[in-house]
């Protein structure tokens, strides 16, 4: 049984796309799953949350705090205002500690305002990073989709040229199939080199006009005396 050099270049085309297939699926392998900027946004939803409830935590404390003022103030005025306390020195007393609670709810109302405009920055800021999210899960979600369906027609080619591959390589000479095989581990997936005017397709060297004659009567299987690739002429 005699396997020419034509049979053995049909063969590496069908193994050149076998392998093209393996590396897009590699390649896809990679690409599926959480991405890093995916992860950042999420991280950065995240943090801006945490943010968000510790002014928001800060913000309903320091509202109790002028509550608790105001009321002790009111409490004060009460007392001072109500016409049952006479004494000089104890309404003098109590007219101090309700200037003093005015001026701490007045401090402590313009920190609340302050916290406010915090917790109004912080929600806007929120807002921001889960659109951002939003986009990125949406985009991400409908890129795996595409490619986990790219996956499956690349699986199933894959499957077909491997069959074509066992049905195409059954009848050929187990010593060129072994030759044409060290070859193609040798040299990058190409074990088969077209013979161009004169020259090896594979290294570009000039062949002796003896080993085109060869290549070209097909009779045998010729090889590139530099690379060692074997030859077609077609």
């Amino acid at each position: 049984m005699v396997t020419t050099s034509a049979e053995l270049y049909g063969l590496q085309e069908i193994d050149l796309a076998i392998d093209s297939r393996q590396i897009r699926l590699a390649e896809i392998a990679e690409s599926l799953g959480t991405t890093e900027e995916l992860l950042e946004a999420r991280e950065s939803v995240m943090e801006a949350r945490r943010c968000a409830k510790v002014l928001l935590d800060q913000q309903k404390e320091s509202e109790w705090e002028v509550n608790e003022v105001k009321e002790k103030a009111r409490s004060v005025r009460e007392k001072l205002y109500g016409g049952r306390i006479r004494n000089a020195k104890e309404l003098q007393d109590l007219q101090a500690d309700l200037n003093s609670l005015q001026s701490a709810a007045r401090d402590r109302e313009e920190r609340l305002l302050g916290l406010l405009l915090e917790v109004e920055e912080a929600d806007a800021a929120l807002g921001q990073a889960e659109g951002t999210l939003a986009c990125l899960e949406e985009d991400w979600s409908r890129a795996q989709g595409q490619l986990m369906k790219e996956r499956e027609e690349v699986s199933q080619q894959m499957a077909g040229l491997q069959k074509e591959r066992e049905e195409e390589v059954s009848n050929y000479d187990p010593t060129a199939l072994e030759l044409y095989d060290q070859l193609r581990d040798r040299r990058n997936g190409r074990a088969v080199a077209k013979v161009e005017g004169g020259l090896c397709g594979g290294c570009r060297i000039s062949l002796p006009s003896s080993v085109v004659k060869r290549a070209r009567m097909g009779l045998s299987l010729a090889q590139c005396v530099s690379c060692e690739r074997i030859l077609y002429v077609s």
